[in-house]
């Protein structure tokens, strides 16, 4: 809606009108008729400016019609009429909408008023998309508080898991990301245990030799011959036992001959261990003064490390651009296939490969600080790494959605945040809280049956089904979870950046997450 030259603002509904006030500018106000309207944040007299607030067909405030209810705080504004018009429906050009006889984008197969199926006859039970006119949405500052966090966080954990719940098929990401970081983490693994199982049957053949050696009977030690030098290391430890030696000469004779008879053993042994090509024991002194400041990696290590870091960031991002992609085109009105996910993710590959590079750096960084130090590297470690999540909190959507580089992807991120700061990020850390509460009841009534079980019929089957169970459970669990997480993302920058915006659900909530200290508009 473009400028008209003077200050009213008309109700739609009964056709008042009422004068435009700073102290309304961007909230909420009841018509006489009873009607909820938003006021512009801007005065529609200023020449050269757009309102704030274009009502698009089809988005739904969650204001409804409340011409029966009592007036609220912001009550009506006895003020003359004027001709500021709200718009009407728009005409999107398409065909009309079986449900609620609104207009369609041609083409488009959800519609965006009331999230109708047009290929398939049913309704979508949560967020479709619409694409938000000039001038975007004006948001009202947010409730304070605990409470009014943990609201919209539950706000934000049922639009993400309503999008995963109406559209499944999206879950086949996270479940190949999985499944592929399960593989990455086996191939690097496997080397690894395979080295530690040589090492273990090594050590296990010199215990054994060992124990060959010093189960020889004296008859067998009697027929060894010592060189000289073994002989003198006889004599060195006869030598020094002298004070230690009983007053029996007997005894003393005893103690002098098994002295020697444990220089044959070792001797033995050491023939046994070149007999059977093994390295013998290696002592190394070890100065722990510097194990403080050192680090208790090898540069081998650390290549192995960057290597592994690198693929779990390529494999998490390469999934999590296909599932953005997907979750863009729900709320575009468009039905989302696992084909067209994909499609995006294999565009991105160089810009995906390029922040999978970047961030396993950044990862090896932390890796380096944290063993720099027992005591302060983990802290430190710890802070820049949760500093490095924040300020890369949209750059997997950015990529997705714009295809840049990881640094002008990170600058978007970062600039993203700067310009639309609130709970968001409170709201998404929330949602594993949320993921917790509810599903704390299945893991106490797994736990309850597993204990039932092997308390009155113990049994290896029950046992392996209950693990296998749980195993079950968890992974399902950890899917969803890190499905709805990806969406959230996705729903956040779409507000954030003034893209699209899905429709059906509480614009209210979303928008407190991102209120500022003055009312804006995002445009």
């Amino acid at each position: 809606m473009g400028s008209s030259g003077d200050s009213k603002v008309r109700c739609e509904h009964c056709k008042r009108a009422y004068a435009w006030q700073g102290k309304y500018a961007g909230k909420k106000v009841r018509c006489k008729c009873g009607e909820v309207l938003r006021f512009p944040a801007i005065d529609p007299a200023n020449d050269g400016m757009d309102l704030a607030l274009n009502i698009d067909s089809g988005i739904d405030l969650q204001l409804g019609s409340n011409a029966g209810k009592s007036k609220s705080s912001n009550a009506a504004l006895g003020t003359p009429d004027g001709n500021i018009n709200v718009p009407p429906p728009a005409n999107l050009g398409g065909p009309t909408c079986p449900s609620c006889k609104n207009s369609v984008r041609s083409g488009a197969v959800i519609c965006i008023n009331c999230g109708f199926n047009l290929k398939e006859g049913s309704k979508v039970n949560t967020a479709v998309g619409v694409q938000m006119s000039g001038g975007g949405m004006v948001y009202d500052l947010p409730a304070d508080g605990f409470f009014g966090q943990i609201k919209r966080s539950w706000t934000f954990a049922k639009i993400s898991y309503g999008i995963i719940w109406d559209f499944k098929q999206l879950l086949i990401f996270p479940v190949c990301s999985g499944i592929a970081a399960f593989l990455i983490l086996l191939s690097f693994a496997t080397p690894f245990a395979l080295s530690a199982l040589g090492e273990a049957k090594v050590s296990q053949q010199r215990m054994e030799i060992m124990q060959r050696a010093y189960e020889a009977t004296p008859e067998q030690l009697a027929q060894i011959q010592l060189t000289e030098a073994q002989q003198q290391t006889v004599k060195d430890q006869q030598k020094a036992m002298a004070p230690f030696l009983p007053e029996d000469a007997k005894e003393a004779a005893e103690m002098n001959k098994e002295i020697e008879n444990d220089v044959k053993r070792e001797h033995v042994r050491k023939q046994l261990m070149a007999q059977a090509g093994l390295e013998d024991f290696k002592f190394e002194e070890r100065d722990f003064s510097k194990e403080e400041s050192e680090s208790r990696f090898s540069p081998a290590e650390y290549a192995v490390m960057f290597a592994f870091y690198f693929c779990n960031f390529f494999v998490i991002a390469f999934f999590n651009t296909g599932l953005i992609a997907c979750a863009m085109k729900v709320m575009e009105g468009q039905v989302p296939t696992v084909g067209y996910g994909f499609k995006v993710a294999f565009k991105r590959l160089p810009q995906i490969l390029a922040w999978a590079f970047v961030s396993a750096i950044v990862g090896l960084i932390l890796k380096i600080i944290e063993n720099t130090s027992r005591k302060f590297g983990k802290f430190i470690a710890l802070f820049l790494g949760a500093a490095w999540t924040t300020l890369t909190f949209f750059v997997v959507p950015v990529i997705a959605v714009e295809g840049v580089g990881p640094i002008k992807a990170v600058k978007r991120s970062v600039k993203t945040l700067n310009d639309a700061w609130g709970d968001a990020l409170v709201g998404n850390y929330s949602m594993g809280f949320m993921v917790f509460l509810v599903t704390l009841p299945i893991y106490l009534l797994l736990g309850v049956v597993f204990y039932l079980l092997m308390a009155y019929a113990p049994s290896l089957p029950g046992f392996i089904f209950m693990i296998g169970a749980f195993m079950v459970v968890v992974a399902t669990i950890a899917v969803v979870s890190s499905a709805a997480d990806t969406v959230f993302k996705a729903i956040l920058y779409s507000f954030a950046s003034g893209k699209t915006m899905p429709a059906n659900i509480d614009v209210d909530a979303i928008s407190s997450a991102f209120a500022q200290p003055h009312h804006q508009a995002i445009g």
